[in-house]
């Protein structure tokens, strides 16, 4: 993996390195703040993906600043309040040193908290599946719970939670410290003590499916997932000269560009294929990844070597997406469709568009929408129109613990579409 990241995306993105506005002896604390706003200017004046008003930007700080609501005018002309800021795209942000420290240990797949796998279904935060061995699994969370509720210990009042990213973030934080968590199942309620532990947070499940079919789940594109996923393939190696393997990428927001790459990189072996082609705005050039232009840029970890491309390109390979298959999720289910793969489910999230991050001096970091990618030899967009499958199937799974079982309509047709093929 190269040693130097620079394009991020996903729904959960993370930092890499360029440190801004060093704080100088002897400079009014105004001017130093006032420095990392003005950078961060500079950076959208120059990197945005779209054109931004400035002056727009710089109300929505005072606006935040003051807590006075925002306004806009409604069809009569009227000024009513608007709940949005509007200077940048949904997917632009900023995170505070401990928030940022929290995403970087969570892509690393490390972080102290309960244990949890959670999604969002029909607007409420549900349980997804509780991980093996860990604090919640033991305080007896099973699949399908719905998240109602969470306090902190010494509280005495519970938030409400209806966002996914909150109620991750209030189940997080010191490990040993007890968090208390509202849970619905079958239409009642009840309350479980969590004591937070040191997770480690696995990326890939594979298993063997009857008739020799490999199944392989990636979670999360994270700094590991790629070396994960490679050996998750290998193991199928023993499955015949042509393995056939569901790839189920359901419920994958996305994460490291580099990471999505590298599997590509893995699967095909073709030079001359496109697997990535990123667009800036007008002060860069597009970029393209061809699988020959990667080459070089993985390393195998074990020796160092640089990795050949289309080790697993024997493999009959259907992908599993779904609503919540986001941003390198669509990559490679994007560039794997145009190369002629199957793809079963349901078309995806849509999120076609990546950020620059650039991490201050305290640990703060700022996330810029400053591309579009777009996937294949056909350099399909995706933004707003997601990767369409080539097999159609509603989810039946009722709870989410029947991933990857009989039960799991998507499953099932990618496995008849596996045996199908030629």
């Amino acid at each position: 993996m190269p040693a130097k990241k620079i394009l991020l995306f996903g729904l959960a993105v993370f930092a890499s390195g360029l440190l801004l506005g060093a704080v100088l002896y002897g400079k009014a604390k105004w001017q130093t703040e006032t420095d990392f706003v003005g950078e961060v200017f500079q950076m959208i004046e120059q990197d945005s993906l779209y054109d931004v008003d400035l002056t727009q930007c710089r109300y929505d700080i005072l606006k935040a600043l003051t807590r006075n609501s925002l306004q806009k005018r409604d069809e009569t002309g009227t000024l009513v309040p608007d709940k949005e800021f509007v200077c940048l795209d949904k997917f632009s942000g900023f995170m505070t040193p401990d928030e940022a420290k929290e995403m970087a240990i969570e892509m690393t797949g490390k972080l102290a908290g309960v244990g949890l796998e959670i999604g969002l279904k029909d607007g409420r935060v549900f349980v997804f599946a509780p991980i093996a061995g860990a604090p919640a699994e033991k305080a007896g969370v099973r699949a399908g719970d719905v998240v109602v509720k969470i306090r902190q210990e010494g509280e005495v009042e519970a938030s409400a939670v209806t966002d996914v990213e909150v109620a991750a973030k209030l189940m997080r934080g010191k490990v040993g410290k007890i968090v208390y968590v509202t849970l619905e199942r079958e239409g009642k309620m009840f309350e479980v003590a969590i004591k937070r532990e040191d997770i480690k947070v696995p990326s890939v499940e594979v298993k063997v499916l009857p008739g020799n079919i490999g199944y392989v789940r990636l979670k999360v594109f994270g700094e590991k997932s790629a070396d994960e996923m490679e050996a998750a393939l290998r193991t199928f190696k023993s499955l015949g000269a042509m393995p056939e393997v569901v790839f189920d990428l359901r419920e994958n927001s996305g994460g490291d560009l580099w990471t999505a790459l590298e599997i590509l990189y893995m699967i095909n072996k073709n030079p001359n294929d496109m697997a990535l082609t990123i667009r800036y705005n007008k002060n860069r050039k597009p970029q393209t990844y061809t699988i020959k232009s990667m080459n070089g840029l993985f390393r195998d970890v074990a020796t160092g070597s640089a990795k050949g491309a289309g080790e697993f390109s024997n493999y009959k390979i259907v992908l599993l997406v779904n609503e919540n298959s986001a941003s390198a999720s669509e990559v490679v289910s994007g560039a794997m469709k145009d190369w002629g793969y199957q793809v079963v489910g349901k078309t995806t999230y849509g999120k076609g568009v990546g950020q620059f991050v650039r991490s201050f001096s305290d640990g703060s970091i700022f996330r810029l929408t400053a591309f579009e990618f777009c996937v294949g030899n056909a350099k399909y967009c995706l933004h707003k129109k997601g990767v369409t499958p080539t097999a159609e199937v509603n989810d039946s799974r009722k709870p989410p613990a029947d991933t990857g079982t009989a039960r799991d309509a998507q499953l099932q047709k990618a496995v008849e579409v596996l045996k199908n093929l030629p």
